[in-house]
């Protein structure tokens, strides 16, 4: 079948881009939990969904006037959590 053929409204996952992205996600998790055992400090890290360009950047700004550059140490951010 052709997703030209397919009826709509559907949702379509690329199934093996999305496992690739949560992977990425969870080994960003694992790496600051690794930080943290281990004592070490780390800049921060932001992780998010894909986004439009222009969301990531609002949702970033966000985060900006969130937090200090001193604040983000050793801190894990999901930016959709800033809708």
């Amino acid at each position: 079948m052709r997703v030209a053929d397919l009826d709509t409204p559907i949702l379509l996952v690329d199934l093996p881009r999305m496992e690739r992205n949560v992977r990425r996600m969870a080994d960003f998790a694992r790496e600051a939990q690794g930080y943290a055992r281990e004592g070490r400090a780390h800049c921060g890290i932001i992780v998010s969904d894909q986004l439009d360009v222009g969301e990531v950047v609002r949702r970033l700004t966000k985060v900006l006037g969130s937090y200090s550059a001193s604040d983000m140490i050793d801190r894990f951010v999901w930016l959709q959590s800033f809708a």
